[in-house]
């Protein structure tokens, strides 16, 4: 088990700057010796309109699409003479203003044989556990049955 060293950092939602504060909306991740560079990003933003007075979900949504396209020109990004060192060199390539509603969290380290299932777990961990899970009620034909016996006993 050699690993693979990576940094990380956890993106937030800043609605307001005056207030700070901040909900967990997304994660990114580069780990320089495989010259692997990823984000992941939660679309859901019920918790979001939840939490902030005023809060737009299309506007939410659109940065998010944007951000995303971003992204997926990292590839452009590595073959770079001086590919940055951390994650935070790619957020300051990718998303340059600082004055988004998206903020990144503090460069995090960690070491992985797989960078994409050490993505998926943080980003379960610090963003995806932080939703409620929505439970599906279902019923059985006898309940389902019962709605329509009603109207035709009477």
């Amino acid at each position: 088990m050699n690993g693979i060293s990576y940094t990380y950092s956890v993106v937030r939602y800043l609605h307001d700057p005056a207030t700070g504060e901040t909900l967990n909306v997304g994660v990114v991740l580069w780990a320089p010796l495989v010259r692997y560079l990823a984000a992941r990003f939660e679309h859901r933003y019920e918790r979001l309109s939840n939490t902030f007075v005023d809060f737009n979900g299309e506007h939410y949504k659109r940065s998010l699409r944007q951000f995303e396209t971003a992204r997926d020109l990292a590839p452009t990004l590595l073959p770079l003479a001086e590919t940055p060192t951390t994650v935070a060199g790619f957020i300051a390539l990718i998303w340059p203003d600082e004055g988004l509603s998206f903020v990144s969290g503090p460069v995090l380290a960690g070491i992985t044989d797989d960078p994409a299932q050490a993505l998926s777990e943080i980003f379960d961990r610090m963003v995806a556990s932080q939703y409620t899970a929505h439970r599906t009620e279902r019923r059985d034909d006898e309940e389902v049955c019962t709605v329509y016996k009603a109207p035709l006993v009477r």
